[in-house]
């Protein structure tokens, strides 16, 4: 399968000695070279869409991040990199180029596959979203997640579990991405869950991503013992070709049951930006990682999205990756709004290129 990668530098003669690298290395390589931001800028989105990853320096990715949103964007860069561009994929221009290509091509073989283990291994993973705080914007960026493993061809279901989730933020999200269809509701949730779960793959294979509603509610998830929730995440792993299942977990579910994060893979620390708001984001993690001290695959994630503060508050050392969200005053949004992020705006592009980089193969 021919790769296809865009390379946009000012320096003619290292873009060329890439290209020529890269190819000689791979004849299946296909790289083209364009000269600046405003050859780029030239390029219909028909034509940009024939590239799933874009290498360029973070002077040309200031001036196209909305037009590189949907792409996988390596930053090449000499010398200091800007602060706001530390969570994305970098190498030095100063190291050679067989460095250079291996890091790439390891990358696009990580885009293009996220889980590259044979059928009979595969075992469904669980990413978890969190907030030890009110109104951060998890349930959106947890959509959002779930739409980007879906754009990439993974099977995914998608299930709220917070106590006050607004519903219309997924019929929303249903409405403006045509991917998400309803499977059964919290009332369908008795004894015969192994019966349930037999249909959700007869359901539209085709539809990469299905939801999983009427679980928001304490009534509902008390309805159904502890340990039937526990079988519940053993079968969708062992017996469904669910890829992914994507948690949006209501603080109760993170405090007062186990269950959920103890068989999460990844779990997604959602906090907004804002000094206040960060410094109830920490009080909140170090509950959290009292009562889960073995739990070591903690991303963390600010969510500028709905606050243009200069601070966040957040300290991203407490994580093995840390992502701030770019604030885009084009959302309106506010305290208490839920919003469906488009597929391509800045904010889904800065995610894209977030959950390329954490998970692994």
């Amino acid at each position: 399968m021919n790769k296809s990668i865009l390379l946009i530098d000012e320096n003619l003669r290292f873009a060329q000695n890439l290209q020529q690298y890269f190819q000689a290395q791979d004849a299946l390589t296909n790289v083209d070279v364009v000269t600046g931001a405003a050859g780029c800028q030239a390029m219909s989105k028909q034509q940009l869409a024939n590239y799933k990853m874009v290498l360029t320096t973070p002077e040309n990715y200031a001036v196209l991040k909305e037009q590189l949103a949907a792409h996988v964007v390596v930053l090449l860069y000499a010398g200091v990199i800007p602060a706001e561009y530390q969570d994305f994929y970098k190498v030095s221009k100063l190291v050679a180029l067989d460095e250079i290509y291996r890091e790439v091509i390891s990358l696009y073989a990580k885009t293009q596959n996220l889980i590259s283990v044979s059928r009979d291994q595969k075992k469904t993973k669980v990413v978890s979203f969190f907030s030890p705080t009110g109104g951060s914007g998890k349930t959106s960026i947890a959509l959002l997640t779930a739409n980007i493993l879906a754009e990439m061809g993974k099977r995914v279901l998608f299930i709220p579990l917070e106590d006050f989730n607004d519903r219309r933020l997924l019929y929303g999200a249903a409405e403006a991405t045509g991917s998400l269809e309803q499977l059964f509701t919290g009332a369908d949730m008795t004894a015969a869950i192994r019966y349930e779960l037999n249909q959700l793959t007869a359901k539209n294979p085709q539809t990469n991503l299905h939801y999983l509603i009427g679980l928001e509610s304490p009534e509902d998830k008390a309805a159904v013992e502890t340990e039937d929730w526990q079988k519940f995440l053993e079968l969708l792993q062992k017996e469904t070709d669910y890829e992914y299942v994507v948690l949006d977990l209501s603080i109760a579910e993170v405090f007062f049951r186990r269950h959920w994060i103890e068989q999460s893979d990844y779990v997604f620390c959602i906090g907004a930006k804002g000094y206040m708001e960060g410094l109830m984001f920490e009080k909140g993690m170090k509950y959290f990682c009292r009562r889960y001290p073995e739990q070591l695959e903690l991303y963390g994630v600010v969510n500028s999205a709905k606050h243009s503060a200069s601070q966040s508050g957040i300290d991203p050392s407490s994580f093995k990756a840390f992502c701030e969200l770019g604030y885009d005053p084009q959302m309106k949004a506010v305290a208490g709004e839920e919003v469906v992020f488009p597929m391509d705006s800045g904010i889904a592009g800065r995610m894209r290129n977030f959950i390329y980089s954490v998970m692994e193969r």
